[in-house]
């Protein structure tokens, strides 16, 4: 069985940009899925993204703007299958998130990294 992933997602807005979803391995991203534009003001399923298998990966999110401040991208309830971690192999320590904001800050638009919590911006 190989590895796979699902999300849901809100795109929405006349001017919505594009969403991407890559994995990296071995420094080099490899894309996935993608969308774009209006997607109606709803929550989707991505389905189930197939990542392959093989080492270890990193599974990027690249959202890019639209042309105004009419379009709005949100991802959710990221689920990955059981098939990605051999057994005894991973743990929620071992997973970890990374949130790269303008500048190459930990803080965005007011939002700033809880670094007293499990989730943590690196």
């Amino acid at each position: 069985p190989t590895c796979s992933f699902s999300f849901w997602y809100h795109m929405y807005g006349a001017t919505t940009g594009t969403l991407n979803v890559y994995v990296v391995r071995r420094g080099i991203p490899s894309r996935l899925w993608t969308k774009s534009g209006d997607q109606g003001n709803q929550w989707l399923s991505s389905g189930q993204v197939q990542v392959g298998i093989g080492a270890q990966f990193t599974i990027m999110f690249e959202g890019i703007a639209g042309t105004s401040f009419t379009g709005d991208i949100a991802i959710d309830d990221f689920v990955l299958n059981k098939n990605c971690c051999p057994v005894n192999t991973c743990s929620a320590s071992k997973i970890t998130t990374t949130w790269d904001a303008p500048g190459g800050t930990s803080s965005f638009m007011g939002y700033t990294q809880d670094a007293s919590d499990n989730f943590d911006w690196s």
